[in-house]
């Protein structure tokens, strides 16, 4: 009896054990972190009794700016904006005297835009040196700038109280409108470095629209509400948009606007982050139960994946940087946040605990050099790069 019932046993277990082994190599999971090394910071800055907040980077990773408000009423008379360089150096630092509501750095920190919650908008040439900005003739409700020229496109409020879509560059010099911007809100970017003329934008309901200067080159309508935007920046003509919900998905376009694939990921959100040459894109899904990292590549296979416990983490951002050889997201265990980095194969190359936890951060176009805004009012520095290096095409 026993004989025969192992008998019938054994392939059912051999059946189940391919089956365990299958799912392993076609679905690989992301290498356990704690055989990863832990990061120390290069340096960091408290500043007491303030608030720090939208934090912007050079794209290769030399400068960087900050918002500060003081928390003391009696002090507490507009805001401060600091500019500090990778060697921790407070080259400058000046009173807007309002409120801040965005910070931007070109590609190589020589232009610094200032968005004001008035809708007045500031552009410093050569911030490093120069105090007097220039500021755009218009009030601006939103606005996005080219990491690589500086190139700015926002939607401008009209004398009538309508918008328009308007472009400037580096100088305030208005170069194209558009009179058509979508009611309920958009977002937007500059997909490729070479083509800087081009603005990809994208209205709250899923209609996603390519522009060449004033001009619009194509309209795809995904649809759905849309989450997050991302592109192949350096080389290629790849295009990601992440729609959350039940139905929630990345698809992937060229720039042509035809879709070339789908990968379905139901979350309550997506952070989206696609490689430089559009090797390969991050998704962060997150839910009320867990976040999910996954690496899926242009024809949408999830190639790993790395799954945390939910987190109250006041950040939701992802980066893949260096043509997908780095993978960059922060992460909360036991109550302790820090970013962790994986490579294109899912292994853990590194954690970096922040104390204080993470409110805001920002990576280098390799993720090399890495800046965080604490919960608690400081600005951490990791350095993997200790020699200097300029990010492609964005200068020095």
């Amino acid at each position: 009896m026993n004989r025969t019932l192992l008998s019938l046993l054994t392939p059912l277990l051999l059946f189940f054990a391919l089956i365990l082994f299958a799912l392993q190599v076609l679905l690989p999971q992301a290498s356990a972190e704690n055989t990863a090394p832990e990061l120390t910071w290069a340096w960091r800055k408290n500043f007491k009794n303030a608030e720090l907040h939208n934090l912007a980077a050079a794209w290769n990773g030399s400068l960087f700016a900050v918002a500060v408000t003081d928390r003391s009423p009696a002090k507490n008379k507009g805001e401060v904006i600091i500019g500090v360089d990778a060697d921790s150096k407070v080259i400058k630092d000046w009173k807007i005297g309002k409120k801040v509501r965005n910070l931007a750095l070109d590609g190589g920190g020589t232009l610094l835009f200032a968005e004001l919650e008035d809708g007045t908008f500031h552009i410093y040439d050569h911030w490093k040196t120069k105090t007097q900005p220039m500021t755009l003739p218009v009030k601006v409700r939103e606005a996005i700038v080219s990491p690589k020229s500086g190139l700015i496109v926002a939607s401008v409020v009209n004398n009538d109280g309508t918008s328009s879509l308007r472009a400037f560059s580096g100088k305030a010099k208005q170069l194209w409108k558009y009179e058509s911007v979508p009611a309920d809100g958009w977002m937007g970017m500059f997909p490729f470095a070479e083509k800087d003329k081009t603005v990809l934008l994208a209205s709250k309901t899923g209609k996603i629209t390519l522009f060449e200067d004033a001009k619009p080159l194509w309209s795809i309508d995904t649809g759905g509400g849309l989450s997050s935007l991302s592109s192949s920046f350096l080389q290629g003509s790849l295009i990601a948009a992440a729609s959350a919900g039940d139905k929630g998905s990345v698809r992937f376009f060229d720039d042509k606007g035809t879709q070339t694939a789908m990968s379905g990921l139901p979350s309550e959100r997506i952070s989206l982050s696609c490689a430089d040459a559009g090797e390969a894109c991050a998704a962060l899904t997150i839910n009320k139960t867990d976040r999910e990292l996954r690496f899926l590549s242009p024809q949408g296979k999830e190639l790993w994946k790395a799954r945390f416990p939910a987190a109250t983490l006041a950040t939701s951002a992802v980066v893949a940087a260096d043509h997908a050889r780095i993978v960059i997201t922060a992460v909360e265990q036991q109550g302790k946040e820090s970013l962790r980095a994986w490579d294109a194969k899912g292994k853990v190359l590194w954690n970096a605990p922040i104390e204080g936890g993470i409110k805001e951060w920002k990576t280098s176009w390799n993720g090399k050099k890495i800046i965080v805004v604490t919960k608690d009012s400081r600005l951490v520095f990791f350095n993997l790069e200790p020699r200097k290096t300029s990010a492609p095409g964005a200068g020095k």
